[in-house]
């Protein structure tokens, strides 16, 4: 067994106990409720994107705090393109994933259907 296998063995012993969920439960009360979350979200904007706080807030006010693409639920993630690295504004969870979806498979995607499709 490595000792990282050892440690994980151990952190997974204390957090069975009702007495070590408590006081994990309590630890991660005391850090939401701190902003410790806003934080992080903040320091990962600007660590991958170069998106600073500021710059998150304003593009979130132009957009009014809804979804880029127009699908009128609330903005909270970052819209990037993967070659440039340029950020294109901040979109709903599930359109975020949507359009990473459509960046991967588009091409395949577009051959499937012209491929399949019948009568055209």
């Amino acid at each position: 067994m490595t000792e990282r296998d050892k440690r994980n063995a151990r952190a997974r012993a204390k957090y069975a106990t009702p007495d070590g969920r408590a006081a994990h439960n309590k630890r991660m009360r005391r850090w939401y409720q701190s902003g410790g979350n806003r934080i992080l979200a903040a320091s990962q904007r600007k660590r991958l994107y170069g998106l600073s706080d500021a710059a998150f807030n304003a593009m979130l006010k132009a957009q009014a705090g809804l979804c880029a693409m127009g699908c009128g639920k609330a903005a909270k993630a970052v819209d990037h393109c993967h070659v440039t690295g340029k950020v294109r504004g901040i979109l709903c969870l599930g359109c975020n994933v949507g359009l990473g979806f459509y960046e991967l498979l588009h091409d395949r995607a577009k051959a499937y259907l012209e491929r399949t499709s019948h009568g055209r």
